[in-house]
């Protein structure tokens, strides 16, 4: 493949003889020194805390992740990136911090049971939900699922009342909480899995501001949840819930966690390896962000014992809130230059037959430096060259996320994307998440979607 060269949109790429060289001798000794079973256990202490998706367990992944780290030999610092900007605006600042504390829903009428509990299922609390009052609350379900029924009730039509909704709750709560709703619950349905909860938000990096309502508690139910809660409305004509739900907002603060593995040089000479951390999911992201650990442990290691000599270049390997850390901090540390080029892990080491046995390589934007697609891929490719049968290399063209946008040169660096997240080919090329893996983000993220092989060939 590589003595060949590589097709791209009708050129051809062919890898010089110093990454040859590289892909036949120091690839081949890093693959046999990564472990995937020690990345899976890195991804299961990770979601441990991670789940609940609150910011005082996202401070206890900090820790471990410091520590991880740090016995893998690497250097360690913690940014601190505040919430809630002091002059009430600022670009890439997160609102609020929020801690969940306890969330449950009892059935009270016509029957009694328990319905949501957040210590077992912690993605039945949407991102940025309101509170309870302290006593917690009693209230009535109306089902309303076209947000046109909405705009025809009355101010006040809806007051202390829980809406019941099949649509997203981004798009109706504020209408809800206009006309007086004490809560919204979504039973919006997953594709192929009615037993999963979906990964729902109130607001994306909190509430927005313009709103014009204060938010009222957001929950979520899986779609077998939602119609046994519809077939007892509908049988009884009527349904009474139980809502407590301890939420404390303030203005806190979420971690830019770095591993650092020095380089030769100058050390303000950098490439960095972008897994974004703080989110519940398992593939998404306690995959990239496991990836992230072995393989500051794995290179250290080799490093350290002169198996491989050390890089001129420092590697720094970021977790972060998204691009609410990894912007932030771009632009709130002082350097003397960017990086040269990054890579950004976001959902790798899924099971074969979630993403059709396909390792995407999504390229860089447009603008930045392009060597390092054909670099990446160089790469890849030769290491699957040798897991035909678990992963196909994919090159795909830039994909705007919240992740790689930091390859535009306004921003940071190139930064292209490695992925296992599509369960098939088509329409990667628009803008619809329809055809990402059916357990993205929702409650079956879980380790059992995960490839030990997968996350060590990602690795």
């Amino acid at each position: 493949m590589l003595g060949s060269g590589i097709s791209r949109e009708g050129s051809t790429y062919r890898a010089p003889a110093a990454l040859r060289q590289y892909c036949s001798n120091e690839l081949l000794l890093i693959r046999r020194s990564v472990q995937g079973q020690r990345m899976m256990d890195d991804v299961k202490r990770i979601i441990k805390t991670d789940r609940f998706n609150s910011f005082d367990k996202f401070h206890e992944t900090t820790k471990q992740l410091v520590d991880r780290y740090a016995e893998g030999g690497a250097i360690t610092e913690v940014f601190e990136v505040p919430t809630r900007a002091a002059d009430g605006k600022g670009r890439w600042v997160i609102h609020e911090a929020a801690d969940v504390l306890r969330a449950t829903v009892d059935i009270l009428s016509p029957v009694r049971r328990r319905l949501i509990d957040y210590q077992q299922n912690p993605w039945h609390v949407a991102q940025w939900s309101g509170a309870t009052p302290p006593g917690g609350l009693t209230s009535d379900v109306v089902i309303v699922d076209l947000p046109e029924h909405l705009d025809r009730l009355p101010s006040g039509g809806l007051s202390e009342k829980i809406v019941l909704t099949r649509q997203p709750l981004h798009l109706l709560w504020v209408k809800a909480a206009k006309k007086g709703a004490a809560g919204i619950i979504s039973d919006h349905p997953v594709h192929g899995r009615p037993d999963a909860v979906w990964w729902q938000k109130l607001g994306w990096g909190g509430i927005p501001f313009g709103t014009g309502a204060d938010p009222i508690v957001g929950l979520v139910l899986s779609e077998s949840q939602g119609r046994e809660l519809r077939k007892l409305h509908r049988q009884k004509g009527s349904l009474s819930l139980y809502l407590k739900v301890d939420i404390s907002r303030y203005a806190g603060t979420h971690d830019v966690v770095s591993g650092i593995i020095p380089g030769r040089d100058d050390p303000q000479d950098e490439v960095w390896c972008l897994a974004h951390s703080a989110e519940p999911g398992v593939a998404d992201n306690a995959s990239g962000v496991a990836a992230c650990l072995e393989a500051a442990r794995v290179l250290e290691e080799l490093f350290t014992s002169g198996r491989l000599p050390r890089p001129r270049r420092t590697i720094r390997f970021l977790n972060a809130y998204e691009c609410y850390g990894f912007f932030y901090y771009l632009e709130h540390t002082e350097r003397l230059k960017l990086p040269l080029a990054g890579i950004n892990l976001d959902i790798i080491g899924l099971k074969p037959d979630l993403c059709n046995g396909n390792l995407y390589w999504h390229e860089s934007i447009p603008m930045s430096a392009q060597f390092v697609n054909d670099v990446g891929q160089a790469i890849i490719g030769s290491l699957l060259t040798e897991k035909e049968s678990l992963y196909r290399l994919k090159r795909a063209p830039f994909r705007s996320t919240a992740d790689t946008l930091v390859g535009d040169p306004k921003y940071g660096f190139p930064c292209p994307w490695l992925t296992n997240c599509w369960r098939t080919d088509d329409r990667i090329y628009s803008d619809n998440n329809d055809m990402m893996y059916d357990d993205y983000h929702t409650s079956n993220d879980t380790v059992n979607i995960l490839s030990i092989e997968g996350l060590e060939a990602s690795a």
